[in-house]
């Protein structure tokens, strides 16, 4: 009993607001991270960005799930000629975000890129 109220203390809720961080590719690519999550009508609405090469790209949400500690983003974005679509999915941590992502070419859905990603609560 104790062990199911000290994990249940130890969960956070994700909370709106903004948050910056990292993406790391497993190609070793890596950038800057900025998720802003706001309370809509029916859970949560997000903005992303992310840099890559130096050159900030702006995201296109398409779907945010928040269920408790857990966070799914799904976006699309371009860069170049090439569009791709990106699953973020995370858990709170205190102030931080953490988890995995993986984007994929469209229409072929081969996998482009995939990796880790962390933000912090912006001060």
């Amino acid at each position: 009993m104790t062990a199911v109220l000290l994990s249940l203390v130890m969960m956070a809720a994700l909370e709106p607001g903004a948050y910056k961080g990292k993406w790391q590719g497993d190609n070793g690519d890596s950038g800057d991270l900025n998720i802003t999550l706001a309370k809509a009508d029916k859970g949560f609405t997000a903005t992303v960005s992310f840099t890559t090469g130096g050159e900030e790209v702006k995201a296109q949400v398409t779907s945010v799930k928040v269920v408790d500690s857990k966070l799914t983003i799904v976006m699309t974005f371009e860069m170049g000629d090439s569009k791709s679509e990106a699953t973020l999915d995370g858990e709170a941590k205190g102030s931080t975000i953490e988890g995995k992502y993986v984007s994929r070419i469209v229409p072929s859905g081969e996998v482009g890129s995939q990796g880790t990603w962390s933000v912090s609560a912006a001060k």
